[in-house]
């Protein structure tokens, strides 16, 4: 997640405020496009940080299921969906202590109660539904799936989710984004 988020948030912010994108327009490349390649790098990022990780792990024991070479695909939806999810920070922010309160006050609580370090379960009842509206909870629970070998029909539904949003938070950053950079 921090990487794909950082890809296209920090980066993005930066070749918006030197112009990069503007210059890129001026060829025949759309925003979609842009952001559909910085995406693409974001998932990429993504991937390779879950395979670096997982092959430790596997090193260590604890993968030992055939299965768990399925955590990538959780690792491609975090890289599309927290890459869009940058796009849409970038896009509206100001300068950039705008996106250091973004990893601050969004990503790292995110990455906190998402599951990764302890059970969702064990929180207060009043912030499971807060923690499993959180796109990450929902990737850590399908790689959870997937390393442990226990799938069910609560992975799918995680999947569902993050799709949807996927699909709600791209449009938007792109409509900002081109909001921001056609003047």
């Amino acid at each position: 997640m921090f990487h794909a988020l950082f890809e296209t948030s920090w980066n993005a912010y930066y070749r918006i405020d030197n112009d990069v994108y503007e210059t890129a327009l001026t060829t025949s490349i759309t925003i979609t496009e842009i952001t559909m390649g910085d995406i693409l790098w974001a998932v990429t990022r993504s991937i390779m940080t879950v395979v670096g990780t997982a092959t430790v792990a596997a090193l260590f024991g604890w993968l030992n299921h055939w299965e768990a070479i399925g955590i990538i695909i959780p690792a491609i939806m975090v890289g599309i969906t927290f890459g869009a999810l940058g796009f849409l920070f970038s896009a509206v922010a100001p300068h950039t202590t705008f996106l250091t309160l973004v990893f601050t006050l969004v990503a790292s609580p995110m990455f906190f109660f998402s599951g990764s370090f302890f059970p969702i379960s064990i929180l207060p009842d009043w912030v499971e539904p807060i923690a499993w509206f959180m796109p990450l909870t929902s990737a850590v629970h399908i790689a959870g799936g997937f390393a442990l070998a226990d799938l069910n029909i609560t992975h799918l539904w995680a999947a569902l989710y993050m799709i949807a949003l996927t699909a709600v938070i791209w449009p938007v950053a792109i409509y900002l984004l081109r909001r921001r950079l056609i003047k």
